[in-house]
């Protein structure tokens, strides 16, 4: 008897662990198949509104630049938006190319940008596109061409709300056929006994709690890192608009105050070395008398004798040599360095007397006048980027065309005039450079 059971377990053992085997396999592709369409429908729904994002922030450059006539580039580079095919990143290198790093162009494109990684799968596409588009209003609410701008920003949501709706149809579509698919599996292994049922419908359940828990610490670990580059960003937009601007102005003080005090040190050099000068003594010139004339009387005729002269005591000669004062040397020009002009002019008491990486100019000096030359110091980094950053650096002291985008090098044609005007030397006349 205990060998037919032994018999009867061996065979149908087998049979339940394929059943059992089928059940899980049969779980496994019902919780698949449910969680697939909800996670492609958000992916996809996130790069919809990313590449919305990024054509609000192309229109919006598009306006911005064709209105600002200001800058020579703009105009080139509104050309090129096209070209980019909706690059965020390239457009961003290209506008700091025209546009200074810190300028409201760029900012603007940077808070545009920044939409993308604020979207929230819980909030609806329609809503959070919305709120692009009363940021960049309300940044260009002053602006003329703000209906022309609207009325762009309008289409390009438009098409992102279509686009998701498809989407959005297409994944219940999918999963709809996933769930027919899960029914026929179900009804094929009806068979199995059911407390089999009720512990795979468990392992499911705790299945569902474990993707919730990981989606949550994922959810977490992606708001603390937001949360630090959010800190990261104002620290360094602090250091830049604030704290570096402070210490600029601190030092502009700093050295005023020093050179204040160096033209008083050097006045009381003046006075003292005035008091303690020696009168110039002027020697008399001493004359040489000239040697006495003998005159011969005239008698009759008699025969001549030689005539015979007594020397009289002639007066010594005394003969001077005043030496001649050696010319002084004539002074040596001066090297000054500066960055890049302010008010028209180059602030004395901020000029290098060594070139630093931000010395632009080359400043010759010299002694006891009150006119100096300028010129661009020969350095092919310096160059680079004062070309790139012309409209700062090199625009309000000289005079240049663009006939490339691929200039490197600077060559002086002719340097430029300064005039010394209290504790400035102003421009009289701008250097004539061009780009090679």
């Amino acid at each position: 008897m205990p060998e037919n059971k032994i018999a009867l377990f061996k065979t149908i053992f087998p049979g339940i662990a394929v059943l059992y085997k089928q059940r899980m396999i049969g779980i496994a592709i019902q919780i698949g198949v449910l969680f697939i369409p909800v996670s492609l429908a958000a992916q996809s729904s996130q790069e919809i509104f990313n590449q919305a994002v990024d054509r609000f922030n192309f229109a919006t450059m598009q306006v911005v630049l064709a209105d600002d006539k200001q800058k020579p580039e703009a105009g080139k580079l509104a050309a090129r938006l096209d070209e980019l095919n909706y690059n965020t990143d390239s457009l961003l290198k290209e506008v700091i190319k025209i546009y200074d790093l810190n300028s409201k162009t760029q900012e603007l494109s940077v808070k545009i940008n920044g939409f993308k990684s604020a979207y929230s799968v819980k909030k609806s596409i329609d809503k959070q596109l919305s709120q692009v588009i009363d940021f960049i209003v309300e940044d260009r609410k002053k602006k003329s061409y703000l209906p022309q701008l609207q009325e762009k920003l309008a289409d390009i949501r438009k098409e992102a709300i279509e686009l998701a709706d498809e989407n959005n149809q297409m994944m219940t579509a999918s999963a709809l056929q996933s769930s027919s698919a899960s029914k026929l599996v179900s009804t094929q292994q009806a068979a199995f006994p059911d407390f089999m049922s009720i512990a795979v419908i468990i392992i499911g359940l705790i299945s569902l709690v474990n993707l919730w828990f990981y989606y949550r610490i994922i959810q977490r670990r992606r708001n603390s890192s937001g949360e630090k580059d959010d800190y990261y960003k104002t620290v360094r937009q602090s250091i830049d608009f604030e704290i570096y601007p402070r210490l600029e102005k601190n030092n502009e003080n700093l050295e005023k105050k020093i050179e204040n005090l160096r033209q008083e040190i050097m006045a009381l050099l003046k006075e003292s070395h005035s008091q303690l000068q020696e009168p110039l003594i002027v020697k008399p010139i001493v004359t040489v008398p000239q040697k006495p004339v003998i005159e011969q009387k005239v008698t009759e005729p008699k025969p001549v004798m030689p005539l015979t002269v007594a020397q009289t005591n002639m007066p010594k000669v005394v003969s001077f040599q005043v030496a001649k004062p050696t010319p002084p040397e004539a002074p040596k020009p001066v090297k000054k360095y500066a960055d890049y002009p302010k008010e028209n002019g180059f602030v004395i008491s901020q000029l290098q007397d060594i070139s630093d990486r931000r010395s632009i100019y080359e400043i010759t000096i010299l002694a006891n006048s009150e006119q100096a030359s300028f010129s661009v110091v020969d350095n092919k980094e310096l160059h680079e980027y004062a070309i790139q950053n012309r409209e700062r650096l090199l625009k309000d002291a000289c005079d240049f065309e663009i006939s490339s985008s691929q200039h490197t090098k600077i060559e002086v044609i002719k340097p430029g005039m300064l005039l010394k005007n209290g504790n400035s030397w102003q421009i009289i006349e701008k250097a004539k450079i061009k780009f090679v």
